[in-house]
């Protein structure tokens, strides 16, 4: 893998749920900063409910990490990344993370 490949500063999130003065709240707090190459891998779009909405698959690549898991996303400029899967390389030096851009998760 080129190392120089990995031109995007990008922020690793993880979910936090409280229980707030009006019930549970959950919110996302910054655990780092990392190197990634961000490329993207498809476009759809869907019909929910009457409304159209539009998400784009990435593939987004990193140095390895132990602790990344599909609750975790990315932030990039003020695009969210949600982690769907994580795929370590075989000599575990690189992750490809698989995620969705445009769409909120419900966790």
């Amino acid at each position: 893998m080129d190392f120089g490949r990995l031109k995007h500063r990008v922020t690793l999130q993880k979910s936090e749920v409280t229980n707030g003065p009006y019930g549970r709240e959950e919110k996302w707090i910054d655990v780092g900063k990392l190197w990634a190459e961000i490329g993207s891998v498809s476009g759809k779009e869907l019909i929910a409910s009457g409304a159209e909405l539009s998400s784009v698959s990435y593939k987004i690549i990193i140095r390895y990490r132990k602790d990344i898991t599909a609750k975790h996303r990315l932030k990039y400029d003020d695009k969210i990344y949600n982690i769907e899967a994580v795929l370590p390389n075989n000599n575990r030096t690189m992750l490809t993370l698989l995620c969705e851009e445009g769409l909120e998760h419900d966790y």
